[in-house]
């Protein structure tokens, strides 16, 4: 279990303050890197479902190293300034196609670092935490998230 036990902060806010949106929908983050404001712990997140009776994303979030994090967040600045607390960076059309091949590289590797740990049903990355539940980490595909968190 992660130093950021998003468990126990159900009905807080998420303890994120700079949040990478590496893809962005219905007005949220739906998959990108967060770091804890709190520890400095790093995560990549990912949503995983979304409970429509009540406008609820799930996310996934697994651990990864502050280097991942700092590679990512060094590649997309030659870009942009991050805006945080959520940054939305630069978009698949605004990078060089010379450039394009070496970030995906990372982000597949980013991707592929660490299984994901908790579940968490909340608004959005920096909201109020709905529901939060620690997950077995080999079977974290095969959950059915709506029910786990009990929404």
């Amino acid at each position: 279990m992660p130093c950021c036990d998003l468990t126990n902060l159900v009905g807080q806010k998420m303890p994120f303050g700079k949040v990478m949106a590496i893809e962005y929908g219905e007005g949220r983050p739906v998959a990108g890197l967060a770091k804890c404001e709190r520890h400095g712990t790093c995560f990549r997140f990912q949503q995983l479902d979304y409970h429509a009776l009540d406008d609820t994303p799930i996310y996934g979030f697994a651990t990864i190293s502050e280097d991942y994090y700092v590679a990512l967040l060094k590649y997309y600045q030659k870009y942009g300034r991050p805006r945080w607390p959520v940054w939305v960076p630069a978009t698949r059309e605004q990078i060089p196609i010379t450039q394009y091949e070496s970030i995906v590289q990372l982000e597949d590797t980013i991707w592929a670092h660490g299984r994901i740990e908790l579940v968490v049903a909340a608004r959005n990355v920096t909201g109020a935490v709905v529901r939060a539940a620690a997950v077995v980490p080999n079977n974290w595909h095969q959950q059915d998230w709506v029910n786990l968190l009990s929404l």
